[in-house]
């Protein structure tokens, strides 16, 4: 039972990792190289992509509780 919960997750993660790259590649094509953005979890694996990627300026901002 855990290693069936286990697989599930690493298919799930697969997923995510497959969506994030999706994206990027998409804003890249579409001319985007300036990308400001707020924290989100649910977009925390484009994020982590968008900075990592050298073509692509990123500006991370805060919210107003953050400051």
């Amino acid at each position: 039972m855990l290693s069936g919960f286990i697989n599930q997750k690493r298919k799930d993660r697969l997923k995510v990792d497959a969506a994030a790259r999706t994206i990027l590649s998409g804003l890249k094509e579409a001319g985007i190289n300036l990308i400001a953005s707020l924290p989100d979890i649910n977009l925390a694996e484009l994020l982590r992509l968008i900075e990592q990627d050298r073509d692509v300026i990123h500006v991370p901002l805060c919210r107003e509780e953050e400051e």
